[in-house]
C-alpha cells in the first residue's frame, strides 16, 4: 500500500513481530537497539561497581582503625603494667651510676655490695697543733678514721629513683605519672653520682669531746690552809678558775681546715674561763669570827685534861663540803679526857656551830639536863658524837683557848670561837628550845637499903617531868626574825621520885 506516509518498505519503519515471529533485524532497528543499550545496559552496571568499591574501602578502613586502636590499647596497657612494676620494684632507676658503676636495676643492698670494694684512696697527711691555754695537743691524720659517704650517695640515688620534682612548667598528672616520666628521663639521659672518701665530721666532734674531757675543769675556791692562833692570822690557798672548751667551735675550726686541705696549722681552741666563786682575796678580806661561846670549868684534880681538849680543838678547820666529828677532833677517844667536862665542850660547839652556819649531822641530848638547858645542849662519850657539816662554799675554823681562874688549876674558863665568811651587817642567829609535850613522872619508887637503920627514910631522887623538845634555829636581821627552822628534836624521859628505907 502506498500513500502519504510512504511505502511499507521504508528502512526506518517500525517492525513488529507477530505471533512470536523473529523481530526485524534491519539496519535501522539494530542501530536503534545499539543506541538504547548505551543508555541502559551499558550505563547501569558501571554505577553499581563504584558504590561497591567505595563501601569496601570504607569497611576496610574502619576495620583497620579498630585493629590499630586495639593494638595501641594493648601496647598502652603493657606499658602501663611495666611502669607499675617498675614503680613497685625496690630497685634503683635505670641509667644511674655511682663512681662509674652501673647501679640501675639493682636493689640498694646489692648496689652497696658492688660499691663496697676496698678503696685505695690516699688521705693527705696533716699536723694540727691545738692550743688550750698553755697546753698543746697535736692532732694528725692518724687520729681520725677515713670514711666514705657511700650511704649518703646511695640515699641520693634512691631519692632520684622516687623523686617527684619535675621541670618548670611540666604538668603533674599524678604522682605515678611523674615518677614514670622521671624514670624514663633517667633511662634516656642517665645520671652519674660520685662518693667521696675523707673524714667524717662526727669523728672530728668525738675528737673534740675527748679533748674537752681532758681540758675542762671546775673552778676551785680558795681554802683555809693555816691558822696562827696568837695573831689570829689565817692563810689561804689561791683560787683556781675553771675552764670549759667549746666543742662545737673547735669541731668547726678543724673541719674547715680539713676541707681547705691545710696540712700544717695552729688552732687556738675556743674556751670559756669560769672564775672561782670564792677567791683568795675575798676570804682574806671577809673571813672573821662569827660566834663565841664560853663556859667555866671545875676540875679538882687539875686542868690537864681540859687543856688537852682545848689543844685538840684549837685551829680545827672544816673545809667546804666536809663534816667535822667532835670525837674525831679529839683523836677518836674521850676516855683520856674522862676528867674533862666534854659535855660542856659539845654543848658550846653545838650552839656556836649551828648559829655560825654549820648544819647538824648528829647530836645526842644529855638525859639529865636541867629543864632550862634542854634542847640547847649536846652529849659526848664513847658512843655518842656531835657532827657538824659544812654545806657552804667557804671554810669554817674553830679556835679554842683556856684561861685559868686560880693558881691551883682547879677552876678555869674555856672560850670557843667559830670563824667563817662574815655575814651581812645586822644578821644574827640563835638557838631556842620549844617544849612540844610534857611527860609526867610515874609513882614514886621505893627501895629497901639494909644499910639504913630500921624506920629510916631517905629521899634519894626528886621527881622530874619529862618532855619532848624541838631545837629551833632563828635567824634575824637587826633583831627581827626572818627564818625559823627546827634543826632537831629530843625526848627527855620523866624521872619518878626515889625513896630508900631501912629494913
Amino acid at each position: 500500500m502506498s500513500g502519504w506516509y510512504g511505502s511499507d518498505e521504508r528502512e526506518d519503519a517500525p517492525v513488529f513481530a507477530e505471533n512470536g515471529a523473529e523481530p526485524d533485524r534491519s539496519r535501522r532497528a539494530q542501530a536503534k537497539l545499539h543506541r538504547k543499550g548505551r543508555h541502559t545496559a551499558a550505563k547501569r552496571p558501571e554505577e553499581k561497581s563504584v558504590f561497591h568499591t567505595v563501601l569496601m574501602v570504607l569497611s576496610v578502613a574502619v576495620l583497620a582503625g579498630l585493629l590499630l586502636a586495639g593494638v595501641s590499647r594493648m601496647n598502652a596497657w603493657s606499658a602501663f603494667k611495666r611502669q607499675v612494676a617498675e614503680d613497685r620494684a625496690e630497685t634503683l632507676a635505670q641509667g644511674l651510676t655511682v663512681d662509674g658503676v652501673q647501679v640501675g636495676g639493682f636493689t640498694r643492698k646489692k648496689a652497696q655490695a658492688l660499691l663496697a670494694s676496698p678503696q685505695s684512696a690516699e688521705v693527705q697527711a696533716f699536723t694540727y697543733r691545738i692550743h688550750v691555754q698553755d697546753k698543746i695537743s697535736v692532732m694528725t691524720e692518724k687520729d681520725l678514721p677515713v670514711g666514705s659517704d657511700l650511704n649518703a650517695v646511695l640515699s641520693q640515688a634512691w631519692s632520684l629513683s622516687r623523686r617527684l620534682t619535675l621541670s618548670r612548667g611540666e604538668t603533674v598528672d599524678s604522682p605515678f605519672a611523674a615518677r614514670a616520666r622521671l624514670r624514663s628521663r633517667l633511662r634516656q639521659e642517665g645520671a652519674a653520682l660520685s662518693s667521696m672518701t675523707g673524714y667524717d665530721v662526727e669523728d672530728v666532734s668525738r675528737y673534740a669531746a675527748a679533748l674537752a674531757q681532758q681540758a675542762d675543769r671546775e673552778p676551785v675556791n680558795a681554802a683555809l690552809i693555816s691558822v696562827d692562833f696568837m695573831r689570829r692570822d689565817f692563810g689561804f690557798s689561791d683560787d683556781v678558775p675553771g675552764l670549759t672548751l667549746d666543742q662545737e667551735g673547735l669541731t668547726a675550726k678543724i673541719a674547715a681546715l680539713l676541707a681547705s686541705g691545710a696540712t700544717d696549722a695552729d688552732i687556738e681552741a675556743p674556751v670559756t674561763v669560769v672564775p672561782a666563786p670564792i677567791s683568795r682575796l675575798r676570804l682574806k678580806n671577809t673571813f672573821g669570827c662569827l660566834e663565841v661561846r664560853s663556859f667555866e670549868t671545875e676540875t679538882p684534880g687539875g686542868d690537864g685534861a681540859v687543856r688537852a681538849v682545848v689543844t685538840a680543838l684549837n685551829g680545827a678547820i672544816i673545809p667546804s663540803g666536809e663534816t667535822a666529828s667532835l670525837r674525831g677532833l679529839l683523836e677518836g677517844s674521850v676516855e683520856s679526857y674522862a676528867s674533862a667536862p666534854v659535855n660542856s665542850f659539845a654543848t658550846a660547839l653545838f650552839d656556836a656551830g649551828l648559829c655560825a652556819g654549820l648544819r647538824l649531822a648528829e647530836r645526842h641530848p644529855q638525859p639529865d639536863a636541867g629543864e632550862k638547858l634542854r634542847g640547847l645542849e649536846a652529849a659526848l662519850d664513847a658512843e655518842k658524837d656531835l657532827r657538824l657539816q659544812n654545806a657552804a662554799q667557804t671554810p669554817f675554823c674553830v679556835l679554842c683557848y683556856y684561861t685559868p681562874m686560880n693558881g691551883r688549876g682547879t677552876r678555869g674558863s674555856v672560850t670557843l670561837e667559830v670563824y667563817g665568811l662574815m655575814r651581812q651587817g645586822g644578821e644574827t642567829a640563835e638557838l631556842n628550845a620549844k617544849v612540844t609535850e610534857t611527860l609526867k613522872p610515874g609513882t614514886p619508887e621505893v627501895k629497901i637499903d639494909p644499910g639504913l637503920e630500921p624506920g629510916t627514910t631517905l629521899l634519894r631522887r626528886e621527881a622530874r617531868d619529862g618532855a619532848r623538845v624541838d631545837t629551833v634555829l632563828v635567824k634575824k636581821v637587826n633583831g627581827k626574825a626572818y627564818s625559823t627552822e627546827i634543826v632537831c628534836s629530843a625526848l627527855y624521859p620523866a624521872v619518878s621520885r626515889l625513896i630508900e628505907k631501912g629494913p
